[in-house]
């Protein structure tokens, strides 16, 4: 029995006999929390079970079946859509460390990060690209915005500012005085009088598959102006590619922590490429075929439950590619966090080979010697920047 059927049940009671209607409603409200215990505390069981099987140490098993139990919690998007409700009803804007922006995208808050912290990231991402740029390779510095448009904030009146921005422009200082060359996606799509609103998720903090284009036809145009590609606009034209429309799918990852009723699901879109294309994805036993067959798994898009997260994220299934059509020999290597992963089967179109070296703790630099990129993009999402791992690609 769910929650209306009970208020129903408890009505028609209340008309016969409320002190029995009153006690018949306890009882079976009293079943379904009975219910929704023994459904979380099944859940418990079954992932300690598990990591006592693996061998895990007891820290190691309580850590793991936390974020099982977490993960997993029975019925927790219902509450979640219920507080949003709740929160939405009496006018709240900030919820779970979200906020609402006045263009109703959603944001986290970050405060301002140590600017020692910063400066150290930065210089190792500096020697990192000086070791690159020594094998006579090309190496580009990404940076990817934030959802908070540096100019045009969007922040309601009152609300707690939000220190990604200046966060970011502290890190960005700190490279170029190293040296290092850096495309500001932040700055670019402000030359160009765009909105940055326009390329990103309004539940997420990834951009959309129109920001991840964006970023793609911006430092491939700067690889074809330098000779490196020799190719023509045609590929970086999003005209010359189908952009597919998944209506009311979507809710991100920030939409997720407050519920569909506070922030709304958003519609989903994937490009693809209206010209002949051959394509393999390398991790997998199959051979060449088309862009939408060899890297799309459309699984993770016809989920109908919002909270599967039917993102970007998982709209491209290949870390490796490689292009039968490529009319060079050349390979780019993006060592990156998700933000730019999702540009790779683009760079795949005009590559001979197109590879993700995920912000996972692995030393790069061996394997670029091994790998002998032509091309090297880096990419730190501002959220990284006080993870250590993420800067561990770059010891040198």
């Amino acid at each position: 029995m769910d929650i209306r059927s009970m208020m129903i049940f408890s009505i028609l009671l209340k008309k016969r006999e409320p002190g029995m209607a009153a006690s018949l409603f306890a009882i079976c409200f009293l079943g379904v929390l009975f219910f929704w215990g023994a459904k979380n505390l099944e859940g418990l069981g079954r992932a300690t079970l598990l990591a006592v099987q693996q061998g895990k140490e007891s820290r190691e098993i309580w850590t793991g079946v936390e974020n099982k139990l977490n993960e997993n919690f029975f019925l927790k998007y219902r509450f979640v859509d219920l507080n949003g409700l709740w929160q939405r009803m009496n006018g709240r804007r900030d919820m779970r460390d979200i906020l609402k922006l006045r263009d109703g995208r959603l944001t986290g808050h970050q405060g301002r990060i140590d600017q020692a912290l910063l400066a150290d990231g930065a210089r190792q991402v500096a020697e990192f690209i000086s070791r690159v740029k020594e094998m006579n390779i090309r190496c580009l510095y990404v940076q990817v915005p934030t959802n908070i448009d540096k100019y045009d904030p969007q922040t309601p009146t009152g609300a707690e500012a939000v220190d990604a921005n200046a966060n970011i422009d502290i890190f960005v200082n700190f490279l170029r005085q190293d040296g290092v060359e850096v495309m500001d996606i932040r700055e670019e799509i402000h030359n160009d009088g765009s909105k940055l609103a326009d390329y990103f998720s309004r539940t997420d903090h990834h951009w959309s598959m129109k920001g991840v284009f964006y970023a793609f036809s911006k430092v491939g145009r700067i690889l074809q102006k330098e000779g490196i590609l020799n190719i023509d606009d045609s590929f970086f034209d999003i005209k010359n590619y189908r952009v597919d429309t998944y209506p009311n799918i979507f809710l991100g990852s920030s939409g997720r922590r407050v519920g569909v009723c506070f922030a709304g699901k958003e519609d989903f879109y994937s490009i693809i490429p209206k010209f002949h294309t051959s394509l393999r994805n390398m991790d997998s036993e199959h051979g060449f075929s088309d862009f939408e067959t060899a890297l799309i798994d459309k699984r993770a898009v016809e989920k109908i439950w919002p909270y599967n997260y039917a993102s970007y994220d998982y709209l491209f299934k290949a870390y490796q590619i490689e292009n039968e059509l490529s009319n060079n020999n050349k390979k780019i290597l993006i060592i990156s966090d998700s933000f730019m992963h999702r540009t790779s089967p683009y760079f795949g179109l005009v590559f001979k080979q197109s590879r993700i070296w995920s912000l996972d703790g692995k030393n790069a630099l061996e394997f670029i010697k091994s790998y002998k990129p032509d091309v090297v993009l880096v990419e730190i999402w501002n959220g990284n920047y006080t993870n250590k791992l993420a800067f561990n690609f770059a010891t040198v």
